[in-house]
């Protein structure tokens, strides 16, 4: 169950990543996509990787203006949003509505009130 668990969260996490970097190429720009000497669009990882690693190591990202491009808080929120659904939806199959019996619903028609 924990093993599971803790695929589901990373694969979560790699999918995150990946929209959260697309979503910031497109709002803020040149991050990871910037031209070239030649004039050349070319794709940067290390640009993409500084800037999810720079509210590590610098306070500039952690405005409340800039907290929607600021990975590690995104996804600390976007992991605590998605290990509470994935606890309710375990709890809601495998919890207290299933039923003990399987006719616990019928009643007795012999019996009094």
């Amino acid at each position: 169950m924990l093993g599971s668990t803790l695929i589901r969260m990373l694969g979560f996490t790699i999918v995150f990543t990946l929209v959260f970097s697309l979503f910031v190429e497109v709002y803020v720009g040149s991050i990871s996509i910037r031209v070239n000497s030649d004039n050349q669009p070319t794709f940067q990882l290390q640009g993409l990787l500084h800037f999810l690693s720079h509210p590590l190591h610098n306070s500039f990202l952690w405005n409340p203006e800039l907290w929607i491009v600021n990975y590690p808080l995104m996804l600390s929120f976007f992991l605590l949003i998605n290990l509470i659904y994935t606890k309710n939806d375990q709890r809601y199959t495998d919890g207290p509505t299933q039923r003990t019996t399987p006719n616990s619903t019928q009643n007795d028609s012999g019996s009094d009130f």
